[in-house]
């Protein structure tokens, strides 16, 4: 379990509906981060004396009340950072050695890209600490009292590639109950550019295709299954074939009732919004149930 978390906070409730998360994966003994944000440039023309001060103070009371509200026992930090929020909040994160970030994020409806493309979608794309998106089901005053339970069944997407291994290594930061199932799911993606004139022969060929693909990847999870198994977790493989990864990933992690899903993207590279604007994205914005983004490791 992650030893070292950190939960930025706006002041707001929803913010803070990422913390009883944060507090059920605190490793025991761990370090829980408190951030609040101040950006000077609220102020860009300094009409305001002293303002960025009155702001930090300001903020940095407000960690202090979150602070008494939580239960006793974790070790709690709170510092305020200035600058943008999402830089500072990354250079604070990569700092202290955090293990983890956790945050709320809003999903589907009009307000879907307001925090998620202010700090969590920033954050997705620029630091290097692994991130659980929190999407709140209800408003109001949340129970800080009340840590969430580590999840029971995690959907871990992979689809073979290198990036996709680096999840593997992360499973620690939601399996510290040995009784955590990872269900490792691989998307098949039926295929479409297999054509011939005869039509017939178009179809049999795609389902050969499709049928190949599933059989690798089968093969595939069943070699990790057994590696988890080895290692002492409990392990599931699922294959899933659809036309759209994302939503595959998001069905499956309902249907088969998962607490979380775990996934990786790219950090900053030239592909980075291409795999985050179809499928990363999507399935942040899609997940009734937390999402753990893994960032690839920066060149």
């Amino acid at each position: 379990m992650p030893k070292r978390i950190v939960v930025p906070l706006d002041r707001s409730d929803f913010a803070e509906s990422a913390l009883p998360y944060a507090l059920g994966l605190l490793d025991q003994g761990g370090i829980l981060a408190l951030v609040s944000a101040v950006d000077p440039m609220i102020d860009p023309m300094g009409g305001i004396p002293n303002l960025e001060l009155i702001l930090q103070e300001s903020a940095a009371g407000y960690l202090e009340t979150v602070r008494d509200r939580l239960p006793a026992g974790a070790e709690i930090k709170t510092t305020v950072v200035t600058g943008s929020p999402v830089l500072s909040i990354k250079h604070f994160s990569e700092g202290f050695g955090a293990d983890l970030i956790v945050l709320s994020t809003h999903g589907r409806g009009p307000l879907s890209r307001v925090w998620l493309g202010s700090v969590a979608d920033g954050l997705l794309r620029r630091t290097r600490v692994p991130l659980l998106l929190i999407r709140p089901h209800e408003s109001g005053d949340p129970d800080l009292t009340q840590p969430v339970d580590v999840p029971r069944r995690v959907t871990v997407a992979y689809d073979g590639s290198e990036l996709s291994e680096i999840v593997l290594t992360k499973l620690h930061l939601l399996g510290g109950d040995p009784d955590t199932l990872f269900d490792v799911t691989r998307v098949v993606v039926y295929p479409h550019l297999i054509s011939s004139a005869y039509l017939p022969h178009t179809a049999l060929t795609n389902v050969q295709a499709r049928d190949e693909m599933e059989e690798e990847a089968r093969n595939e999870l069943a070699e990790i299954v057994e590696q988890l198994t080895n290692d002492g977790r409990r392990a599931h493989a699922s294959i899933v074939t659809s036309e759209f990864v994302g939503p595959a990933i998001v069905e499956h992690a309902a249907e088969t009732g998962a607490d979380a899903i775990m996934m990786a993207t790219h950090g900053r590279r030239a592909v980075e919004r291409l795999l985050l604007g179809s499928v990363a994205d999507k399935v942040v914005r899609e997940s009734e149930v937390p999402v753990l983004v893994v960032p690839a490791p920066h060149e």
